[in-house]
């Protein structure tokens, strides 16, 4: 399964950041036992992380958001529950060159 964006807020920078260090410290603690990620290989997180304290701020922010993109959408069904939420973590491919030997007959 692939995570799809549903949708996009923008946060005021001091609350990204203060989420983002909260968020990078909670995901760090939740690998430390794990070994390092190898080139192109990923992880994600359990699918409940936003129910840790850690990501508090981060439900706070979706749960303010929600109500209105249900009115926004013509929903027309104000309960929601977030079922499912997880961090994902990806560690780049190397990157080689590729060397190019002319053909010749």
């Amino acid at each position: 399964m692939f995570s799809t964006l549903v949708w996009k807020i923008e946060l005021e920078a001091q609350l990204r950041e203060a989420i983002g260090a909260r968020a990078l410290a909670a995901l760090a603690r939740m690998r430390r036992d794990l070994p390092p990620l190898a080139p192109g290989q990923g992880w994600h997180s359990v699918q409940s992380p936003h129910e840790l304290d850690d990501f508090r701020d981060f439900a706070s922010c979706v749960h303010r958001v929600v109500p209105g993109i249900l009115r926004l959408l013509r929903i027309g069904y104000d309960a929601y529950q977030v079922t499912a939420c997880w961090a994902q973590s990806w560690r780049e491919a190397r990157r080689t060159r590729c060397a190019s030997t002319p053909i010749t007959s």
